[in-house]
C-alpha cells in the first residue's frame, strides 16, 4: 500500500489526480491482462522447448543453465520460460491480494454483462 500511495501522490504532484479505486481497478485488471497474454506467448515457446528434448531431461535449478554448457538459443528460450513462470506468479499474488474476482465481476456488470 505505501507504493501505490507513493504512485498515486507522484501522479497528482504532476497535475494527474487518480483514485484510489480507479487506479487499483486498473492495476488489478492489468495484470489479468499480462497473465493471459503471457500464457499465449508460453505455448510456442515451451513447444520449442519441447523440440528440443529439454522437457524430458530438464531438471529444477538445473545446473546447465549456470555453467556454460547450454547454448544461447536453448538459454534464451528457458530464461523466457522462467520470466513468463514469475510474471504468472507475480500476476497471481496481486489478483488475489487486491480481490481480482470481485472487480472483474464489478467490470462485467458496470458494462451490462451477464455472470460468466
Amino acid at each position: 500500500p505505501e507504493f501505490i500511495e507513493l504512485l498515486l501522490q507522484t501522479y497528482a504532484a504532476h497535475g494527474c489526480e487518480v483514485s484510489r479505486g480507479d487506479f487499483m481497478r486498473h492495476y488489478v485488471l492489468g495484470c489479468c491482462q499480462m497473465y493471459v497474454f503471457g500464457g499465449g506467448g508460453l505455448q510456442p515457446l515451451m513447444g520449442r522447448l519441447h523440440a528440443r528434448g529439454m522437457l524430458k531431461m530438464l531438471e529444477a535449478d538445473d545446473v546447465r543453465c549456470r555453467d556454460g554448457s547450454v547454448d544461447g538459443e536453448l538459454l534464451e528460450l528457458l530464461m523466457g520460460a522462467e520470466m513468463t513462470r514469475r510474471t504468472f506468479t507475480n500476476c497471481c499474488n496481486i489478483m488475489s491480494r487486491h480481490g481480482f474476482v470481485a472487480k472483474w465481476k464489478n467490470w462485467r456488470k458496470e458494462r451490462g454483462m451477464g455472470e460468466p
